[in-house]
């Protein structure tokens, strides 16, 4: 699953009539279940992990489902191993109600549950007498609600035609949600699934069509070939109108691919269709294996949230998926996530992890490799460069107190919740792979992999089965690198010193700690790679595992170095602890900074000044330099050090002037709209620069011209690309024109885009003028526009410094409102969003409108505790910082 924000959904009225048939189909003839005697035994559900008592073999599952309906029935029987005698049984059910249970014994009379009621996770079924340890066949005739809000467990979605499309979404608690099941990764078994729905709708499931027979009352049975093993929550199905489209085989090995789309919309999967093949080819290579699940169906969800690695179904959000016009950005998106979601059919399907303590095993591994495959798919992106963004980020996350380890023991649901962790689990699990393969190579890190899946193939595996495989293939050093990062929080801060008397560059660490923030120290076995050199001759790259607070990395001849690179080529997980003098050196050292180093020191300059070990005025002299670098890495790392600046100064005419002096040339260079014959780099570059220059730049003409080209986007999309238009849909609107403010809500309406309907709803979020912060919060808190769209004015309120304050007032008053409608998940990311603010006081007013709300919401108390920790890590770093990035600013000016 790739962990995104996603975007918003129409809710349409649903019938019922082919469910209620459903329902006396299945239910005729069966036996009640047995109301309980008078002196049964009382029992006491599990409270988060089912009795290790039985497990199963493999599932019969029968759902008859109208996506047009809100009600679906259903038969589950599951061929279990009985491990030792009881008279009762436990598994997941959620919001089900259960009609009917039958325990079937081979040679004995079936026995006839009574059903016991457990908690919001459990349910259990009691037999008259214990049942002893042997195979058995539980069957259970069950009823549940297609989601038509929330998108929980088995949910309907209707488009804008009318039409309504039923889909799954499980992971990783909602399988039980759709019916009763072991509903953990440990118990992964063959499916054999068979969907009751209208002639003329399309039914795919996890594996192949096996055949298509007719019934009553216009229905038939879709029935499905068993498939491979897979947790429940990897089972995925969709039934609907859909269009299917035929796509050219995925791959090397003949994989048959379609997408499922809603009707009438096939034509914008063209290049959907046409990457796909590249990128299961490109995994089936770094395998060196076959695609493992024989047929590739894509689904086409209405949310991007909804993306997900089902085997043989990869669901894939409308937002990425669909596309009238194919723009770079909306090419790497698509690329990117489909690598990342195919990724997982290694990473998670045919390996999966054995509990959720392991969650890293699926995503730190996928999000390591959806890199890897991107760049095979599309080489000139050189998409490889993107572990670096990807380490800044997870750094950021890193260095706070509420910081979870990467392999986080799960002893209650908000752990599962945290345990999907986009900085942490995803972004640094990934970023250790990187360095461990920066560190030994490729090659070996490669082989390595393929023996761990191997060795495990179609089982399910430990954090301890992986570093096994690693301690044989790579040597005991590569698995205690790994633990020492896996296992504890935070990340270390890495000095590298020349020292010309005793021929060595001397290393050391410390762990990262920003001001104001009180930790225990702590050291990691970690793998330091330097690059140094004089004012003449060739580089010299030497690396050592540090496994203690220093360490010295021997000279090798010749003249003493003049400099040296902390983090060559930025592929080590930690911070660089440079002085000014040494970044100015390094700087002015022509030839001596790849471009990946350069953007590595730049961000590494703004976490030293979070910790105190630099001013901001050491650090804003790189904004001019990286500003005009054709880098984007480069150029995103100073936006970081801009966005500091932003923070503590608010809207600051001093700064505004600056990014103006540093962007008005290059952006009009640039220009609005690309140029015949222009490079790659700048066709990625004009989006980050038109941003941040109509928006950071504040002037008010600027805002006028992105005003009327915005206007035109909004009457003819062909006008501009969509990445265009929303630099200049964001600077128009804050001209907070209330003619504007009514343009972009209409077309926000008018849309059947989901991608350029999330955007438009964000711009509402942009205005700032009080009467229209008010507007767009209303449109929130009402009911004429699909929350799942509208939310993100919201977010983009929560993220403004000028109306975070404002914004959270809002959420404070309209929460129950608002995570009524939305999953918890959902719910969890808005605590995140509520770390804008930049003094104390901000802190305690977030602490006392949301702290008593994080109970109800598994994962929120650790999510508002890292909010909470920025604002009070920003508040700190302003009582020294604010007046000299003011003062540095002034000085610009002269």
């Amino acid at each position: 699953m790739k962990l995104v924000i996603r975007d918003g959904a129409t809710l349409r009225a649903m019938r019922k009539p082919l469910v209620a048939l459903g329902l006396l189909l299945v239910a005729c003839g069966q036996p009640a279940t047995p109301p309980a005697k008078p002196g049964a035994p009382a029992y006491t559900a599990p409270t988060l992990r089912l009795p290790a008592i039985a497990k199963p073999r493999r599932y019969d599952l029968s759902l008859t489902i109208d996506p047009g309906g809100t009600e679906y029935r259903g038969d589950v029987a599951s061929d279990l191993d009985v491990l030792a005698p009881t008279d009762i049984l436990w598994l997941n059910a959620t919001g089900l109600t259960i009609d009917r249970a039958q325990l079937v014994r081979p040679g004995a009379a079936p026995l006839v549950a009574r059903v016991v009621p457990g908690n919001d996770d459990f349910v259990g079924f009691a037999f008259p007498a214990p049942i002893a340890a042997g195979p058995a066949r539980l069957e259970v005739s069950f009823g549940g609600k297609l989601d038509g809000e929330r998108a929980l467990g088995i949910y309907r979605q209707a488009e804008p035609d009318g039409q309504s499309y039923a889909y799954t979404f499980f992971e990783p608690l909602d399988a039980r949600r759709a019916f009763p099941c072991f509903d953990e990764p440990g118990y992964k078994v063959p499916w054999a699934i068979t969907l009751h729905v209208k002639q003329e709708h399309v039914a795919r499931a996890n594996a192949k069509v096996l055949s298509e027979t007719p019934e009553a009352n216009g229905m038939k049975a879709v029935r499905f070939e068993e498939s491979r093993p897979i947790p429940s929550y990897l089972v995925a199905f969709v039934v609907g109108p859909f269009d299917v489209v035929e796509a050219a085989d995925a791959g090397k090995h003949g994989t048959p691919l379609r997408f499922l789309v809603p009707k009438g919309r096939g034509a914008e999967t063209r290049y959907a269709a046409s990457i796909t093949p590249r990128v299961v080819g490109a995994l089936e290579d770094w395998f060196g294996m076959p695609y493992p699940y024989g047929k590739l169906d894509v689904a086409v969800p209405p949310r991007f949230w909804g993306t997900m690695e089902h085997p043989g179904i990869v669901a894939m959000g409308q937002p990425l998926t669909l596309m009238k016009e194919e723009t770079l950005e909306r090419k790497k998106s698509y690329t990117n996530t489909a690598s990342h979601e195919l990724a997982h059919y290694w990473f998670g399907d045919y390996v999966t992890m054995q509990w959720w303590d392991d969650t890293w095993l699926n995503e730190s591994l996928a999000q390591w490799m959806d890199m890897k495959i991107t760049a095979a798919a599309e080489p000139t992106w050189h998409f490889e460069r993107e572990r670096l963004q990807r380490a800044q980020s997870a750094m950021a996350a890193d260095e706070l107190p509420s910081a979870k380890r990467i392999r986080q023991p799960i002893v209650t649901k908000d752990d599962i919740a945290n345990a999907f962790d986009g900085e942490l689990t995803y972004n640094k699990g990934a970023s250790v792979m990187a360095m461990l393969e920066g560190w030994l190579g490729p090659a070996r890190v490669q082989r390595a992999i393929r023996a761990y899946l191997q060795a495990h193939a179609w089982g399910n595996a430990t954090a301890d089965d992986l570093l096994t495989t690693f301690d044989a293939e790579l040597g005991p050093q590569a698995s205690t690198m790994m633990r020492s990062f896996i296992d504890q929080p935070g990340l270390p801060l890495v000095r590298a010193e020349i020292d010309c008397a005793a021929k060595a560059i001397t290393v050391t660490q410390k762990r990262f700690v920003p001001q104001g923030v009180s930790l225990p120290d702590e050291t990691w076995k970690v793998p330091v790679c330097v690059r140094h050199g004089g004012a003449s001759g060739p580089a010299t790259r030497a690396c050592v595992l540090m496994d203690a607070a220093s360490a010295k990395i021997p000279l090798e001849g010749g003249a003493c170095p003049t400099w040296v690179v902390a983090n060559d080529e930025a592929t080590g997980y930690y911070r660089a602890d440079y002085t000014r003098p040494q970044i100015d050196r390094l700087v002015a050292t022509k030839g001596a900074l790849r471009p990946t180093e350069l953007a590595s020191i730049t961000s590494d300059a703004s976490a030293l000044v979070r910790a105190g070990r630099l001013q901001m005025d050491d650090a804003m002299p790189l904004l001019s330099p990286a500003f005009a670098s054709s880098d984007r890495l480069v150029f995103g790392a100073a936006a970081d050090i801009h966005a500091l600046a932003h923070r503590m100064l608010g809207k600051d005419e001093r700064l505004a002037s600056f990014v103006r002096r540093a962007l008005t040339t290059r952006a009009r260079t640039l220009g609005w709209s690309p140029k015949a014959g222009e490079s790659i780099e700048d066709e990625e570059m004009r989006p980050l620069v038109l941003r941040l220059w109509a928006s950071g730049g504040h002037d008010a003409q600027v805002e006028r011209e992105a005003r009327g080209l915005a206007e035109k986007w909004l009457a003819d999309r062909k006008a501009m690309a969509i990445e265009i238009a929303s630099a200049a849909l964001f600077a128009g609107a804050r001209g907070n024109d209330p003619a504007f403010f009514d343009a972009v809500l209409a077309e926000a309406r008018r849309t059947t885009d989901r991608r350029e309907k999330g955007l438009l709803f964000a711009v509402l979020g942009r205005f700032t003028a009080p009467a229209l912060v008010a507007r767009a919060q209303a449109i929130v808190a009402g009911r004429e526009d699909d929350l799942h769209d509208a939310i993100a004015i919201l977010y983009v309120q929560l993220g403004d410094i000028e109306l975070e304050a404002q914004a959270a007032r809002f959420l404070d008053a309209s929460w129950d409102a608002i995570t009524s409608r939305q999953r918890e998940d959902e719910n969890q990311w808005l605590f995140s969003a509520l770390g804008m603010g930049c003094d104390e006081a901000r802190a305690t007013e977030v602490k006392r409108m949301f702290g008593p709300r994080t109970a109800k919401i598994p994962g929120a108390p650790r999510t508002l505790d890292r909010a909470l920790e920025e604002i009070h890590v920003c508040a700190t770093l302003a009582k020294t910082s604010r007046p000299r990035a003011a003062a540095f600013l002034e000085g610009a000016k002269k």
